[in-house]
């Protein structure tokens, strides 16, 4: 064999598995098809680019109005400011919500939704909320579009440890358990 022809096989061949990593690390990075659809392109991106993630203890929606320049989120109550996620909390939030295996898009529960967590997350001028609710292990997606809610059983133990972080004199949220 000559050496050319040598030269051209090794070229192949690794131009070959450059594009078969290639392809395994964009199919591990990217969301999957029924993700995409769920969350739509802007809260994919607002969840990859956000610089700051709030959060809030909620309650139910108040019989009197929010303050003035106040909204609640979706019209629950504010029980309190806990802080922004830290660098190292929100990559791994972002982490949870960007994973397709973490929402059970073929189920349903007979379940009300009420929400004790709020997560606004922020980049630049656009903001959205992520609501968690404990009773039914389910989160809503709000703003940017259309509200959007969801199974996140399989993260219950993440998002239980993260909020225990966030609110560590908070009762109810202390007493969380990691399994229903």
């Amino acid at each position: 064999m000559s050496r050319p022809t040598v030269w051209l096989g090794a070229v192949a061949g690794l131009l070959g598995l450059a594009l078969v990593a290639g392809f395994v690390i964009h199919r591990a990075t990217r969301p999957s098809a029924a993700l995409g659809e769920f969350l739509g392109e802007e809260w994919l991106e607002l969840l990859s680019t956000a610089e700051t993630i709030e959060s809030c203890r909620i309650g139910p929606p108040s019989e009197t109005a929010p303050p003035k320049g106040v909204q609640y989120p979706d019209d629950f109550r504010i029980l309190g400011r806990g802080p922004d996620l830290d660098a190292t909390q929100r990559k791994a939030l972002q982490g949870l919500l960007r994973e397709p295996s973490h929402y059970l898009f073929d189920s349903a529960k007979a379940c009300i939704f009420e929400p004790g967590i709020a997560l606004t997350f922020r980049s630049g001028a656009r903001s959205g909320v992520v609501l968690l609710c404990f009773h039914c292990d389910e989160w809503g997606f709000q703003r940017l579009g259309r509200d959007r809610y969801e199974d996140f059983d399989p993260v219950r133990p993440q998002l239980v440890a993260l909020v225990k972080e966030l609110f560590p004199n908070d009762p109810v949220i202390q007493g969380l358990k990691e399994r229903r």
